[in-house]
């Protein structure tokens, strides 16, 4: 019998195309079979891209949230001037929002409400104020837009403080049901 072929792989499953000298058939095998324990080491390594992805992007948003709480007038005027509402009000907000959320991006708690409030900031960030002073400008931003959507998409991967309380068997918290009317 010659060995199985890969023909599509799905997680920890591979459909393989088994010939013999009077029959082909397809089976399904555990990928570690065909290919091995680098399978497991592979997904072991693709776990950490998320923690590289939210230590960085994290830090960044911690370090850009207490420089704009040293410097929350400045913002409050520019964000009077691009016509933000409640200017004096909203430079604060987005401040502390860049200080937990960048604290909470590097703890891996809340990832992805947190990344997607930050892609939100970035998105204002780039039509408000960056894109009609062309691409140059505003390439940073954008880089950090797509970087939050794919921690949104993807989690907060490996050593996130949620992943961690989840997998100790501590239930989530689910809404309470309304009550049936009769």
């Amino acid at each position: 019998m010659l060995p199985p072929i890969p023909t599509f792989a799905l997680s920890h499953v591979v459909i393989a195309r088994v010939e013999s000298s009077n029959s082909k058939r397809i089976e399904l095998w555990h990928s570690e079979e065909i290919f091995g324990k680098g399978v497991t080491l592979l997904k072991t390594i693709s776990s950490l891209a998320p923690l590289i992805l939210r230590i960085t992007l994290g830090a960044i948003f911690l370090m850009h949230g207490i420089t704009a709480f040293e410097k929350i007038g400045n913002m409050a005027q520019l964000f009077a001037k691009i016509g933000v509402p409640y200017a004096s009000y909203t430079a604060p907000a987005l401040a502390v929002l860049e200080i937990v959320g960048g604290a909470c991006l590097i703890l891996g708690i809340g990832t992805r409400i947190f990344a997607l409030l930050l892609a939100a900031v970035m998105g204002v960030a780039i039509f408000k104020v960056k894109f009609s002073q062309g691409f140059q400008n505003y390439q940073f931003e954008l880089l950090l837009l797509v970087s939050l959507f794919s921690l949104v998409l993807s989690g907060g991967g490996a050593l996130a403080l949620t992943r961690r309380r989840e997998r100790r068997g501590v239930p989530k918290q689910d809404f309470p049901r309304r009550a049936q009317v009769q």
